[in-house]
């Protein structure tokens, strides 16, 4: 009887070693998932930012835009004062200080 346990018992090891390695090759393989996943949120996070940083640049470009065709119109109607404190507000505006390559062709 004791022989039969025996192999019984070394069966039952044998099962164990090879449940023990699926168990290894499962838990590396959801690991090496999770790092790419990780990597794909942070490249997609990072896609974001850029993208809401752009938005925020084109929506002040909008404005200032806008200013300068306000400053055109006064212009046109000969509001040169008018003018005048205008293009000194938009010379101090901080989106030009900050962005001094900022080009406005038209």
């Amino acid at each position: 009887r004791s022989i039969s346990e025996l192999v019984t018992l070394r069966s039952n090891i044998g099962d164990l070693r090879r449940n023990c390695f699926e168990i290894n090759c499962l838990i590396s393989n959801a690991g090496t998932q999770m790092k790419e996943a990780r990597d794909k949120y942070f490249a997609l996070a990072k896609t974001s930012e850029n993208l809401n940083q752009t938005i925020d640049f084109l929506n002040k470009a909008k404005i200032l835009m806008s200013m300068i065709n306000r400053v055109k119109q006064f212009i046109g109607e000969k509001k040169y004062f008018k003018a005048l404190k205008l293009l000194e507000s938009i010379k101090k505006d901080e989106f030009l200080q900050s962005h001094p390559r900022v080009l406005f062709v038209q």
